[in-house]
């Protein structure tokens, strides 16, 4: 059985003795060193060379997510798990860009913790079903946002309106926008007369100054 050798990296002391206390239990995991603050961690994972890092988001000095991106930088084959009390968004987005592998709550059962550090070898990015759902809550509530700034500031056009408007902007002619969106060329014109007619203006060029204004 091949040992996995961790360290903890967590504030508050009983959390760490308790999670060192949990994971020696294992007969393949060894807790090489413990570390009250991300520049200690940091530190350590030079002298312990250590396969997995557990790290508090929240510590001292150095918090977890600056202490996952510089080892990471560093030592991209070791493996950072982040550790957090709260299902915070920010935090969620943060860790995923500072490249660690995984982000976990510690109100999990420690079963599952101890299932989640043998599979998280696999290369996988690990996080808790609850944690996922809100994740992809957040990123579908940034596209939406995304698509309503894009299109917020031309509230009285319709759909197809605004579809044509975008590939005006990309510069197409009227025949390449027809073959864009699969309808006439014909109708193509029908809607920029009426386009124009919302913007004031009576002619492309006009109505691109009008778009490059918004």
């Amino acid at each position: 059985m091949n040992e996995l050798k961790l360290l903890v990296a967590d504030d508050q002391t009983l959390m760490r003795e308790g999670l060192k206390t949990i994971l020696e239990l294992e007969e393949d995991i060894i807790v090489v060193n413990t570390a009250a603050n991300g520049q200690e961690a940091w530190e350590m994972v030079h002298r312990n060379e250590p396969d997995i890092v557990l790290l508090d988001i929240q510590m001292p000095v150095m918090d977890g997510i600056c202490c996952a991106r510089k080892i990471k930088q560093h030592h991209p084959d070791v493996i950072v798990l982040l550790l957090s009390t709260f299902m915070d968004e920010q935090y969620i987005m943060e860790g995923m860009r500072s490249g660690a592998n995984g982000y976990l709550l510690k109100d999990m059962d420690s079963r599952l913790l101890i299932q989640t550090i043998r599979s998280v070898t696999a290369g996988q990015f690990t996080m808790p079903a609850a944690v996922a759902i809100q994740l992809a809550e957040m990123i579908n509530r940034q596209l939406i946002e995304t698509d309503r700034t894009a299109f917020g500031q031309f509230a009285d056009f319709t759909r197809r309106e605004q579809e044509i408007i975008t590939l005006m902007r990309k510069g197409l002619t009227n025949k390449q926008i027809a073959q864009q969106l699969y309808i006439h060329s014909g109708t193509v014109r029908n809607y920029i007369s009426i386009i124009y007619a919302k913007m004031g203006v009576n002619d492309r060029m006009s109505a691109l100054m009008y778009l490059q204004a918004k």
